[in-house]
């Protein structure tokens, strides 16, 4: 059989990701000639092809663009041994998560509080702190360089580097390892994303409806993962310290579609160890999309830089 390979791939309808970084993301499908794909394969495969256009996809509802779509797409020949690649794309609008009831907590009385989390994908997760129909009393701010929890109360702030606390806890957390706990994503520590070819990473084992994925060879912190057998949804993911009682347990539920995919609409943070649990119960209220927003937090000169330790201190003691 006569190879075919790729003369040119077109794209349409994409503002969000340049020609450029979706052409990227298509691994077997590639254009030849070029100098980027010169250890890329440029032969076409249909079945190859199909994969690559959920790849697109995929790449779309990370950046939380849950709605994208591939509305029109062609293969014509271009001469006898070459074929161009026609696509349009839909976008759509890009989901932040908002509103989100605080249970349970025992630092403020829920009952006169409003909490918003919103979230950008690979930029910030902020989950802001509010009397009903007031100012601003708390914030936390996790971003990839930094997080930033502020007391508006006591105008005093920490601002801690991951770098920093790794090495003052020793351990390797990452800001990608706590947006995909916030999404609802299985993650692999030092990867941004969870391709097909990572499985082998994975020891997984059937628990009745249930499977168990653990990440293999993983040194001060143990992370596994908990999916339904029949949909595939993730629905409870745990981090412990290896060696110790201590463990950061994310159990998801109340599962509704949101976009092509479907989202948890409940979300419970346990922290457990130290002979107390501390939860943060989280249940979506409203959805928004396409919102701007400062994702970045300033503070004027008013607030006061206080330890991680003292910060931790105060919360315990409550």
């Amino acid at each position: 059989m006569k190879k075919v390979k790729v003369h040119k791939i077109t794209i349409d309808g994409n503002t969000v990701l340049s020609d450029k970084k979706l052409k990227r993301v298509m691994q077997k499908t590639n254009e030849k000639n070029k100098l980027v794909n010169l250890f890329r394969t440029k032969k076409f495969i249909e079945e190859k092809y199909e994969e690559d256009k959920q790849h697109i996809i995929d790449k779309y509802n990370e950046l939380g663009y849950r709605d994208a779509q591939i509305v029109v797409d062609s293969i014509s020949p271009y001469d006898d041994r070459t074929v161009d690649v026609y696509m349009k794309i839909e976008e759509g609008d890009k989901y932040y998560l908002r509103n989100v009831t605080w249970v349970g907590n025992t630092i403020y009385a829920s009952d006169w509080l409003n909490e918003q989390l919103r979230m950008k994908k690979g930029e910030v997760i902020q989950l802001s702190v509010a009397p009903l129909l007031g100012i601003e009393v708390a914030r936390l701010e996790i971003s990839p360089e930094r997080i930033l929890a502020v007391d508006r109360l006591h105008k005093q702030y920490v601002e801690v580097s991951f770098e920093d606390l790794n090495r003052m806890a020793n351990l390797n957390l990452s800001f990608n390892v706590l947006q995909s706990l916030f999404m609802n994503e299985i993650f692999l520590p030092g990867k941004e994303t969870v391709e097909v070819y990572d499985l082998h990473r994975f020891r997984m084992t059937s628990e009745g409806n249930y499977a168990l994925w653990k990440v293999k060879d993983t040194k001060k912190l143990a992370y596994s993962f908990r999916t339904t057998a029949d949909k595939g949804w993730l629905e409870n993911t745990s981090v412990a310290l290896s060696g110790t009682p201590y463990a950061l347990n994310w159990t998801y539920g109340e599962f509704c579609k949101l976009g092509a995919a479907y989202f948890p609409q409940h979300i419970l943070a346990e922290l457990m160890g130290s002979g107390k649990t501390y939860s943060l119960d989280m249940k979506l209220s409203r959805m928004s999309v396409g919102e701007d927003w400062e994702t970045r937090t300033s503070l004027s000169s008013k607030y006061k830089k206080i330890e991680l330790a003292t910060l931790l201190k105060m919360w315990l003691e409550r």
